[in-house]
């Protein structure tokens, strides 16, 4: 049976590439995102044999998100995984981030990560589908940074959100993860920082010192964090 895989941010970035590597994996992929760059995305993937479709929409719009969902079922097939990539930033210490800023990261990287798999998972047990998610949070998601007090909230939030679908759906057979990568170059937050900081931003390691179930690693395990 050919997985059929949701992944929203796959207009570029990781999402981009978690939708082109499903692909060449045999998933039929319907890809979301909020730019036209995410019908290129979809071309190239049909042009190398691949199965794709692809929406523009914004994840903070439960009926495009609904409606998206009901698409993919129509052409490709029953849902069998979700992966959300996307994510938007801003930064700033917290006494000069307007609400707005923080509303609108809030609302793509939590609220977007709610609906999707919200509604993803109705699916999954309306077919009774022992469906998959993976959801992106961030090594902001475990460690405070400074001057981003709004996207480490929410990433914090997409973790703990993962953890509660993980638990309440395991018993149907749903699994529920998250990946946590550190930085990467996506064009929409490269052009903001100064060049001679993207070097050495790249090379920075952040441990919380636990492993993922909470119990703490080794010391000789755990990575010393710039400023320690």
């Amino acid at each position: 049976m050919t997985e059929i895989t949701m992944v929203t941010g796959a207009g570029g970035g990781i999402g981009a590439e978690t939708g082109r590597l499903l692909a060449a994996r045999g998933h039929a992929v319907a890809l979301l995102d909020n730019q036209s760059s995410v019908h290129d995305v979809a071309a190239d993937i049909k042009a190398a044999g691949g199965q794709a479709i692809s929406v523009v929409l914004d994840v903070v719009d439960e009926t495009a998100v609904e409606a998206a969902v009901q698409q993919t079922t129509h052409e490709l097939g029953s849902v069998t995984g979700l992966v959300n990539c996307a994510a938007t930033m801003t930064t700033g210490p917290i006494t000069e981030t307007a609400l707005d800023d923080w509303n609108r990261v809030m609302a793509v990287n939590a609220t977007g990560t709610f609906l999707t798999c919200k509604h993803v998972i109705r699916s999954f047990v309306a077919t009774g589908t022992a469906g998959s998610i993976v959801n992106l949070s961030s090594i902001s998601g475990w460690v405070g940074l400074p001057n981003q007090p709004a996207y480490c909230a929410s990433k914090g939030a997409v973790v703990q959100l993962t953890r509660q679908i993980a638990a309440e759906f395991a018993q149907q057979g749903i699994r529920c993860n998250v990946v946590s990568p550190g930085s990467v170059r996506p064009i929409s937050c490269v052009a903001t920082w100064p060049r001679r900081a993207i070097p050495s931003l790249l090379r920075r390691r952040w441990s919380t010192g636990t492993r993922s179930d909470g119990s703490p690693l080794p010391p000789r395990s755990r990575r010393r964090s710039p400023s320690s």
